[in-house]
């Protein structure tokens, strides 16, 4: 069952599609549900309302998710009673970012529209990703089906949120995805944001990634040492795929980088770097690149996006 948005169709075809899908889903009686769901601020509100409650109402039918959808009507929706649910991809863009006029952070706070999701029901999730105005406000304790992730939560909806943010399961940050690895240990490919860069405390154990073979990282820091810490505690000897960003402030771009557990990086055939920060050429850039490339000598494809590669 696919909807791809509906805004450019007649009226009348609009006012069929409500009795189409509810006609589908009484004669499909308990059977599992492959949903597509493309909606936008521009369809009709109330098929798009209604739509989204029979998702949510039937939730526990799920097998397949994919759900696109700008504005939520105010509303927002919990996922989390689909124990058969395989594959979720489900991206959220709330009002609030509509909105004309400047809005203070005490009003975003009251406006702010998302879907929450407690996972710690979906015992066969093989593919997550997740974006935008989505937040996990609870993990299953151990994800041995879950193969593929992507992962770029709005964080501005959670520090806009403060009772929500207390909540979330799994922060934007690098302890947050080490904590879902941790649930996840058979993962093949992730692709996660990194907003709050921090370090690893030394004292966790090496956590065994053997699956591993694409790891793609977005990151608020031009520094290396909280990707460092990361790689202290991983062994991820098998990856073969690494593709890092680096983009926000400029206040550590004179540091050297210091890569104590490079060696995790010496199976890396195809490395992509895009750095996105405003800084200052000096001899320090190459050297940083050079210690970086010196960690993967079964490097066969190198991309690089950067403004300060000297010829």
């Amino acid at each position: 069952m696919s909807i791809l948005g509906f805004g450019d169709y007649p009226k009348k075809n609009v006012d069929r599609l409500s009795p189409l899908w509810d006609l589908y889903a009484s004669r499909s009686g308990q059977a599992l549900l492959d949903i597509s769901l493309f909606v936008y601020k521009e369809d009709d509100s109330e098929l798009r309302e209604h739509l989204l409650d029979f998702v949510f109402k039937e939730q526990h039918r799920l097998k397949c998710l994919k759900l696109y959808c700008k504005f939520l009507e105010g509303k927002n929706y919990l996922l989390n009673m689909a124990p058969m649910l395989e594959t979720l991809h489900i991206h959220i863009v709330g009002s609030n970012w509509f909105k004309p006029e400047p809005i203070t952070d005490a009003k975003l706070a009251s406006l702010c529209e998302y879907v929450a999701i407690d996972t710690s029901s979906f015992i066969a999730l093989k593919e997550l990703v997740i974006g935008g105005d989505v937040l996990v406000t609870n993990q299953a304790p151990r994800y041995d089906s879950l193969q593929d992730i992507m992962y770029d939560s709005n964080d501005e909806v959670v520090n806009t949120k403060p009772s929500v943010a207390r909540k979330l399961a799994i922060p934007v940050s690098t302890s947050g995805l080490f904590s879902l690895f941790q649930r996840a240990p058979h993962i093949r490919k992730i692709n996660f944001h990194i907003q709050h860069a921090d370090i690893l405390p030394v004292s966790l154990q090496r956590l065994p990634l053997h699956h591993l073979q694409t790891l793609s990282l977005r990151m608020n820091t031009v520094d290396t040492e909280p990707i460092d810490s990361l790689f202290e505690h991983l062994d991820i000897l098998g990856l073969e795929s690494l593709m890092l960003e680096f983009y926000g402030g400029s206040a550590d771009v004179g540091r050297r980088w210091r890569l104590k557990n490079g060696a995790m990086l010496k199976s890396v055939t195809v490395f992509a770097l895009d750095w996105d920060c405003e800084i200052l050429l000096d001899s320090t850039i190459d050297e940083n690149l050079q210690t970086l490339l010196q960690c993967m000598p079964a490097l066969k494809d190198l991309y690089i996006s950067a403004d300060w590669i000297s010829p």
